[in-house]
């Protein structure tokens, strides 16, 4: 009988501890997150019931960079190598961005921009709210006379419905755009250093302002706005070092962050772990939100409450509340890379 009540009380301390270490979200999550898997799928995933719904099979030799959804435009933009011809060789030297049907009806991408020229990548898609517009990274390779090579990137954006292009700003990758389409933020990159700022504009890429110097944080990524566009979210390595240090031992290659490198190889590597910050976004001191280390891939809020959900390298798929607390893993069966939560 002393030995059943020491294993109930047993049992009892235990199911507490593991409470305390997992406490329950502030709020049920819901909605469905559109998302771009290892596994060489594109899914549908119920957030509250974990079911999934395949919506689209990558072909072998083809790649896909990063996704967005659009519950407006009802479509997902893809950054997307198309399979080569019969019996010729994989494109990887170029992307462009892709159009898929968001109920899964279509089984090819159509070709909205790029995807044409060697060492030319589409890459960062993503969505204004209405669905009229995509805002994307262009990043070009001119290799020189002595094998060295010049990386040039420009953040711009196109009307979809006429195709009509505008450049927004240059030395700019990871672009996010605010809640009401009005504002505009991206990572700055220095192609010299390999180093990262932080930056916000207007959505026309006008009134631009720095938030973080290139070099002040260590590995900065994956910015977007909070649900209510007052704090612009950001990756950045859990240790932080001195800029010298940074394009040489933490901050992985441009190319390779828009590539998805760091997505696919991360795990093996142990590229960076970092936490979530945020910033004001008219500008103050970054805050650290988050406690626990990850690889953080991607990230993005629900469009319907205050829920933070982040995929990371090994497989992960988190939840959290906006503040960075009650941090609950969703899944850890798929490795999961870019996607959008839609309502």
């Amino acid at each position: 009988m002393k030995k059943r009540l020491l294993l109930l009380l047993l049992l009892v301390m235990v199911t507490a501890a593991c409470g305390e270490n997992t406490p329950p979200l502030s709020t049920t999550p819901s909605g469905r997150l559109i998302v771009d898997t290892a596994q060489n799928q594109i899914i549908s995933l119920d957030v509250a019931t974990q079911t999934q719904t395949v919506l689209f099979e990558r072909p072998q030799l083809s790649w896909i960079y990063e996704i967005d959804a659009s519950a407006a435009a009802g479509q997902i933009a893809i950054a997307y190598t198309q399979p080569p011809e019969l019996n010729k060789a994989p494109k990887y030297d170029r992307s462009g961005i892709y159009l898929l049907a968001l109920d899964g009806s279509q089984t090819e991408p159509q070709q909205l921009i790029g995807g044409d020229r060697e060492n030319e990548w589409y890459v960062n898609p993503i969505w204004s709210a209405d669905g009229e517009t995509l805002f994307y990274v262009r990043q070009t390779i001119d290799m020189q006379a002595d094998s060295s090579y010049e990386t040039n990137v420009w953040l711009e954006r196109i009307t979809v419905a006429t195709g009509e292009t505008q450049l927004l700003a240059a030395d700019a990758v990871w672009p996010r755009l605010s809640n009401d389409d009005k504002k505009l933020t991206w990572i700055i990159y220095d192609a010299d250093l390999d180093q990262f700022g932080l930056s916000v504009a207007n959505a026309d890429g006008t009134n631009q302002k720095t938030l973080l110097d290139i070099g002040e944080m260590t590995s900065i990524s994956t910015p977007m706005f909070s649900p209510d566009d007052k704090w612009i979210y950001f990756t950045a390595a859990a240790e932080q070092t001195s800029t010298t240090q940074v394009g040489t031992r933490l901050t992985v290659s441009l190319l390779n962050r828009l590539m998805g490198v760091r997505t696919a190889e991360a795990h093996a590597k142990h590229d960076v772990e970092g936490h979530w910050w945020r910033i004001p976004a008219d500008g103050g001191t970054p805050q650290q939100i988050t406690q626990t280390m990850h690889n953080i891939v991607y990230g993005d809020f629900s469009p319907v409450s205050t829920h933070l959900a982040y995929t990371t390298a090994n497989g992960g798929l988190y939840l959290a509340d906006q503040n960075g607390e009650n941090e609950q893993i969703l899944s850890e069966t798929v490795i999961y890379r870019t996607f959008a939560w839609l309502p």
